[in-house]
């Protein structure tokens, strides 16, 4: 789900805000730009165009078969969120054979294991500019990311995982 607070109004200043929704539905570049966004916050890393024909397709396709935009639209994003992509954190890729996670992979793992959630854009913003790896930098964002009150979900949930205290007292 999606939840809203601020001041506002509108359908369309959200959809303008968010820069989910296309201003112009019957624009494919538009529409292509909109999912390219979309597909880069679920994805966690940077989406090339050519990587969302298929779901750009799924718009024009269900579109073609008389759909209104809204449901062909919807149809795409639903399409981007069941991927792989957006399942499961992905490194590197079936061609190429590294050791090391790249900086955007590095995000994703340091915000999932801290926050159990995708990464924020402090924490982006280092991973785009190619310098999270560094000690300081990576050592700051993890202070910084300890601050914060989404801690709180490492710090429930990661000792009751690893050892199993939901189980404490099930046993004599």
């Amino acid at each position: 789900w999606i939840e809203w607070e601020g001041p506002l109004t509108t359908d369309e200043d959200r959809r303008r805000r968010v820069g989910l929704w296309p201003a112009d539905p019957e624009n494919p570049d538009d529409v292509q730009a909109c999912l390219v966004r979309f597909a880069e916050r679920a994805w966690r890393r940077p989406v090339a165009v050519d990587e969302l024909a298929a779901f750009a397709a799924i718009v024009a396709d269900e579109r073609a078969a008389g759909e209104p935009f809204r449901a062909a639209y919807l149809s795409a994003l639903a399409a981007i969120l069941v991927s792989n992509e957006f399942l499961y954190l992905q490194q590197g890729s079936p061609t190429e054979q590294r050791s090391r996670l790249d900086d955007i992979e590095l995000a994703s793992r340091l915000s999932y294991f801290l926050w159990s959630s995708l990464p924020d854009e402090p924490l982006l913003a280092a991973a785009r500019g190619g310098v999270l790896h560094k000690p300081d930098v990576l050592r700051s964002q993890a202070t910084r990311m300890i601050a914060d009150p989404r801690i709180a979900r490492f710090t429930s949930a990661f000792p009751r995982q690893w050892l199993q205290l939901h189980r404490v007292g099930m046993f004599q």
